[in-house]
């Protein structure tokens, strides 16, 4: 696949987040590594950018490495009042789930016989917008290799990017809540992170949204409330967190 050397932007399409960037939305062929604690709505965030962006004309493929693709499809539509059935049949949007372990033991029977070829995940064409959920679930898949699972990740993250596709990555964070210190190498090989937090103060709950990095755009440094409603996650960037 031949590197792509003009690039042009893609809308987030997730309530008001491209507003946080200055140039309003993510790069082709850029991965954002979405990250956060369990039930700060990770995969509800990835699953709006790929149903809303189907919408807009984008062809879409959300792969999942842990839920079967009829229970998310059923969730969302259910939830949130999504027509994803209609986006599927228009072939705008593909859901594909893949066995993690499956996966791993190619990968690593091709590392052994090193003849210098990776597994690649077969896809049924060519997306604007991919979504992986979640990284976590796949390097579960490699603990007795994790040094294939880093070397793996970085050319599978390197062919999303030649692809000139908008790549979304879920990961499950494993730190306190706003006490940001790197959990895996996805963070340093990802182009962006996002990171979702639950923060309770007393005995409320409040859901915050921070943009760590973002290496093709300059953007806001601030911590923005958010809620998951009935029409998905909705963004209050003029209201403040304390915490």
């Amino acid at each position: 696949m031949a590197d792509v050397k003009v690039k042009d932007m893609l809308p987030f399409r997730v309530s008001s987040i491209d507003e946080l960037f200055e140039k309003r939305g993510l790069e082709r062929g850029c991965t954002m590594l979405v990250t956060g604690g369990v039930g700060t709505g990770k995969s509800t965030f990835c699953l709006q950018s790929a149903y809303n962006s189907a919408v807009a004309g984008e062809k879409v493929i959300y792969i999942s490495f842990e839920e079967p693709v009829e229970k998310i499809q059923k969730h969302m539509e259910n939830n949130f009042g999504w027509d994803i059935s209609k986006m599927v049949e228009q072939k705008r949007l593909v859901l594909m789930q893949i066995d993690p372990l499956e996966l791993s033991e190619d990968v690593v029977n091709t590392f052994k016989k090193k003849d210098g070829r990776l597994f690649d995940i077969k896809l049924p064409f060519r997306p604007d917008r991919l979504v992986l959920d979640s990284l976590t679930a796949l390097s579960s898949a490699f603990m007795e290799d994790p040094h294939v699972y880093r070397n793996y990740l970085a050319y599978l993250l390197r062919t999303l990017e030649r692809a000139n596709s908008v790549n979304l990555v879920i990961s499950e964070a494993r730190r306190s809540v706003l006490d940001h210190v790197p959990s895996g190498i996805e963070e340093f090989i990802c182009d962006g992170v996002v990171q979702l937090y639950d923060i309770r103060k007393k005995d409320l709950r409040q859901n915050g949204l921070e943009i760590l990095k973002a290496r093709w755009s300059a953007h806001s440094r601030k911590l923005v409330p958010y809620k998951i409603t009935n029409k998905g996650i909705e963004m209050f960037p003029k209201e403040e967190i304390f915490v």
